[in-house]
């Protein structure tokens, strides 16, 4: 996966609290909040890898920790996905995305989403093109499936380079998210890249839900003289 961030949407149970009058400690009786149903590799088709419809958006919270020689900056804030328009076509569904980051537009992107996964095509606020387009999610999915894809592009820094990338599905993971525990299929990518200004590496690790799309990420960049780790967790997801 290029320079992409998702996540997926949890909804938290709260167990209640019942107290009648002045009963003293015995009368506790807490409800156990049950735990998150493992995903499974047969609940991704086609039509729930990935929420397609114009209008559908997710908002997460965002973390960066960059790391140099000069010492280390947070940064946090919110991010936000959405679908600006949607094309069906001979290979299955266009969708554009729009990527802003604290209220500012910062990326655009092209993916297609059909039987045989999803697809990015472009990258870039002027949607530069993958040759050839890079795969991120292949379907049908299973359990320690691997694939790989070597091309030119838009690279991880925002520059015009050369990359490849080795991906292999983890499986169902638990997962925290902006909103509580939850459970996704893990999918680890990792990319070596050299671009008109850096060569560098970007391990990736993204997490999916059936009818949500990527519910949860982590990115680490590592360059000569540096770092920098990247957090993605939903806050929403697509209604």
């Amino acid at each position: 996966m290029n320079r992409t961030f998702l996540s997926s949407l949890s909804v938290g149970v709260l167990g209640a609290v019942g107290l009648a009058g002045c009963a003293g400690p015995t009368s506790y009786k807490p409800t156990k909040v049950p735990e998150p149903v493992a995903v499974k590799v047969e609940d991704f088709t086609a039509d729930t890898v990935l929420p397609a419809k114009v209008g559908d958006t997710w908002n997460y919270e965002y973390e960066s920790v960059t790391q140099t020689s000069a010492g280390q900056k947070r940064e946090a804030g919110k991010m936000k996905f959405s679908i600006d328009v949607v094309k069906d076509t001979s290979r299955g569904k266009e969708l554009s995305l729009a990527i802003s980051k604290d209220g500012e537009v910062q990326d655009k992107q092209i993916w297609v989403v059909d039987a045989k996964g999803i697809t990015q095509l472009t990258a870039g606020m002027q949607n530069k093109p993958f040759n050839p387009p890079q795969p991120l999610l292949l379907l049908p999915i299973k359990d320690n499936m691997k694939f790989q894809w070597k091309g030119s592009g838009i690279c991880p820094d925002g520059n015009p380079g050369e990359m490849k990338v080795m991906s292999e599905v983890r499986g169902s993971e638990p997962i925290d998210t902006a909103v509580g525990k939850d459970t996704a299929l893990a999918v680890e990518s990792n990319t070596s890249f050299k671009s008109t200004k850096l060569t560098a590496l970007l391990g990736i690790t993204t997490w999916y839900k059936p009818g949500v799309g990527i519910v949860r990420l982590k990115q680490a960049l590592v360059a000569r003289g540096g770092n920098v780790v990247t957090t993605l967790k939903l806050i929403s997801g697509p209604k």
